[in-house]
């Protein structure tokens, strides 16, 4: 079956767009579906679908309902804009080889994106979950093989719905990568680990203008986090936590910077922890719950622009001061030379062409951050 249907524009029905079953070669473009009463979009067991460039907003229910076994299937281009509830749905027992690339999910009454029942091999690339009411982007239950690559979540969350409001926040065993992405301004965490989870991140940015109503990076239950080379920032100072990791989890914590919190690490007894070669400055209590490393500094990481660029310049105490972690490109896809920095980015010369990485930028009508990985 090889067939392109582009052009569709539907609105006030009870689903804009359904589909089930193969879909090998099947492509659906440049379509736009609103205001419908049920779902926008609604896809059940499909195999192979491309869809490039479609657009559903302010629908009752979910702008994007997807269930039943997935594979190979391809959204590129797409969004999910102002609708009642949360933008994307994946609700799915079996799912591998799907693709979420260049995806919006904006302005939604509940999450940006959930993730629910069980799956593996997802990948959400340069995605935008922003200025949700609820979580940015949330993974349930048995989810692993869960890769977020180059995604943000920033303002998501409210006082009226203070159950939610993480930029990301996984659930109930998940397992997930993180790298390269950003969560800045969130209600609560820009990252929150609930029940069992696995979870590593890389190379990514958290940040608040003053702080979330907890810490900007909360691990709780038995799982596992492994969290090299962020960059971790509050623009007050002496408020929360940076990074709180609860009683029973392993925690690995290496390379970061954590600017501006009461408590820079606060670990729960009985944690299993690595921990060293960290920045924690402007921080009343540098470490909770455990001694500091010895290769831990407190530095001021000289930022270039405090929270709308949090590069690091030449001449920060940062350079130089990590420990070699296997890695080999920073949140800006700079080349890792001999000892890496502290944080999520080398320091690079000036007029290389770097992006400067507060804020994102667009090419081609894509979003990303900094240079493409």
């Amino acid at each position: 079956m090889n067939s392109t249907f582009t052009g569709i524009n539907q609105s006030r029905a009870a689903y804009g767009l359904s589909y089930g079953g193969p879909a090998e070669g099947v492509v659906v473009s440049n379509s736009r579906f609103s205001s419908n009463r049920n779902h926008g979009i609604a896809l059940c067991g499909v195999n192979g679908l491309t869809l490039v460039d479609v657009t559903s907003t302010e629908n009752v229910q979910y702008g994007w309902y997807i269930d039943g076994p997935v594979e190979n299937t391809t959204i590129t281009d797409c969004s999910s804009i102002d609708n009642i509830s949360t933008g994307v749905v994946l609700n799915t027992a079996s799912c591998t080889g799907m693709l979420f690339e260049y995806f919006t999910s904006r302005g939604n009454g509940g999450n940006g994106y959930t993730i629910i029942n069980a799956g593996t091999e997802i990948t959400f690339k340069n995605c935008d979950g922003s200025d949700n009411r609820g979580d940015g982007f949330n993974v349930c239950n048995g989810w692993c093989g869960v890769l977020f690559d180059g995604c943000r979540a920033d303002s998501c969350g409210d006082a009226d719905h203070a159950g939610s409001g993480d930029g990301f926040t996984t659930h109930n065993t998940a397992s997930i990568t993180m790298r390269y992405c950003s969560a800045r301004d969130n209600y609560k965490s820009g990252f929150a680990g609930v029940g069992d989870s696995d979870v590593r991140i890389y190379y990514s940015r958290f940040s608040h203008a003053t702080n979330g109503i907890i810490g900007m990076i909360f691990m709780s239950g038995t799982g596992e986090i492994i969290l090299h080379n962020n960059t971790i920032y509050s623009g007050a100072t002496n408020v929360g936590a940076g990074i709180d990791v609860a009683a029973g989890c392993c925690a690995d914590i290496r390379n970061n910077i954590i600017r501006g919190f009461s408590v820079g690490i606060a670990v729960g007894a009985g944690a299993s922890l690595i921990e060293g070669h960290n920045n924690i400055f402007l921080s009343a209590n540098r470490g909770m719950g455990f001694p500091i490393s010895s290769s831990d500094v407190s530095y001021d990481p000289w930022f270039y622009n405090g929270q709308n660029d949090l590069r690091i310049r030449r001449g920060s105490g940062c350079v130089n001061k990590g420990t070699g972690l296997g890695y080999n490109r920073d949140y800006g896809n700079n080349p890792i030379r001999g000892n890496p920095d502290i944080g999520s980015w080398e320091v690079v010369n000036s007029g290389s062409g770097i992006v400067p990485m507060g804020e994102p930028y667009f090419k081609g009508g894509r979003f990303g951050w900094g240079i493409n990985h």
